[in-house]
């Protein structure tokens, strides 16, 4: 009878109710599996994006992936990183910046001709900086205590940078010979192919990865970096948390000012002012001459 009793219960199927309680671990590891995935759609559209632009132009020109190539790109485009990770914190933020090309403007003339006065060339960039900085302090004070629109008080500070800039100087101004700055244009050939097929790559590319990765983690690690993205998404709503909103957007206001002036110290601009020691006060006025 016993026996009997045993093979029922071993034949005996489970319950509703016991399925459900076994499926629910498994349904809830699944969901935060899927919950984790949905935060990595934006990335994963924009890399596919990227690599069916590169496979579209291998097509239809061809040449993309020769080293040559790709060195040239990524040595081009290492400025717009930068300038593209200072954009970032302004725009997660809320806000918007359109003062960035002028600020390099100013900062170009202004650490050119500090040099030609004898200031130490990484003395001169320390000073970019801060006067790029000093800019985007001013927005960010403009913008949080004064009530006025990012796209206005940007505006100004756009206005007053190129302005300054045509007043140190209306033709190019020239850095001395023989400036440590030019250890900065130096090319680094990290794979001697064929011909011109070579993969050179320069400080300023380097230095945008440094950037790259210093922002993943200041916007991902730091309390900071939670903080604005949270005034981005609903500042009424940061602000009934106790967030320092204040604070934290005059200081990404002014930590993105402040990487525009490594825009012509650290990479393309920095190569062109570099090898021909000059800045006109026309520079960051357009993406061609941020890439010439």
């Amino acid at each position: 009878m016993s026996d009997a009793s045993t093979t029922r219960e071993r034949s005996t199927p489970p319950s509703a109710g016991q399925a459900a309680a076994i499926a629910t671990p498994r349904a809830t590891a699944w969901s935060r599996v899927w919950g984790r995935s949905q935060s990595l759609i934006p990335t994963l559209a924009a890399v596919v994006l990227f690599i069916s632009m590169l496979v579209y132009a291998e097509i239809a020109y061809g040449r993309v992936f020769h080293l040559g190539t790709m060195s040239s790109l990524l040595v081009s485009f290492a400025p717009t990183i930068i300038l593209a990770v200072a954009m970032t914190i302004v725009i997660l933020s809320g806000g918007i910046d359109l003062s960035v090309g002028a600020v390099v403007a100013f900062t170009s003339v202004a650490g050119v001709m500090l040099m030609g006065a004898g200031v130490n060339a990484w003395l001169a960039i320390v000073i970019m900086i801060v006067l790029g900085a000093l800019f985007g302090l001013v927005s960010g004070v403009l913008i949080q205590f004064f009530n006025v629109q990012p796209f206005i008080a940007t505006l100004a500070m756009m206005f007053l940078a190129r302005g300054l800039a045509s007043i140190l100087s209306t033709v190019p101004v020239h850095a001395p010979e023989g400036s440590p700055i030019l250890l900065l244009a130096t090319d680094f050939k990290l794979i001697d192919g064929p011909k011109t097929n070579d993969l050179v790559l320069t400080p300023g590319f380097f230095i945008a990865v440094v950037v790259v990765i210093a922002a993943v983690f200041f916007l991902h690690r730091t309390r900071t970096g939670r903080t604005i993205y949270a005034i981005g998404g609903a500042e009424s709503s940061a602000q009934l948390m106790g967030l320092p909103v204040a604070r934290t957007r005059v200081c990404g206001s002014t930590s993105s000012a402040a990487l525009s002036p490594a825009l012509p110290e650290w990479s393309t601009p920095q190569r062109w002012a570099a090898k021909r020691r000059t800045s006109p006060a026309s520079a960051g006025s357009s993406t061609r001459s941020l890439r010439s």
